[in-house]
């Protein structure tokens, strides 16, 4: 499968079974590549090459649990804790933490934003 492509570009007859009766515009990040060059599909808590674009751009294996947990922006020094499975699930189950840190700072700002407010009206009240 080349970087970007998917199940459609296995010859028909090393297709398994169920995929031999899929119709070529249904599944179609199943069994896919991804590209070095491209966003990589929403991170699930399973990184399994059955449901999304989870194979490695070049080696010959699903992305592993650091690799998804940098696209989620997890920094390296970060630990996951159990088995794989529950790796992958807390890596998939997570707010990204620089999404996280993004819906903090509007909240941060909004908070400062109403107490700004709500310091003149009391300032015009008392004036």
């Amino acid at each position: 499968i080349p970087q970007g492509g998917s199940w459609r570009d296995i010859p028909f007859d090393l297709l398994p079974a169920g995929m031999k009766k899929a119709r070529r515009c249904d599944h179609t990040k199943r069994y896919g590549r991804m590209a070095w060059d491209e966003q990589s599909c929403t991170i699930l808590t399973k990184c399994d090459v059955h449901w999304g674009a989870y194979i490695h751009p070049e080696q010959e294996r699903a992305i592993s649990v650091r690799e998804a947990a940098r696209l989620q922006s997890f920094p390296d020094w970060f630990r996951f804790l159990g088995s794989k499975t529950d790796q992958y699930v807390q890596v998939g189950n997570a707010v990204p933490p620089l999404l996280g840190k993004c819906i903090a700072e509007a909240v941060i700002q909004a908070q400062s934003d109403d107490q700004k407010a709500l310091d003149e009206e009391l300032l015009e009240a008392a004036g």
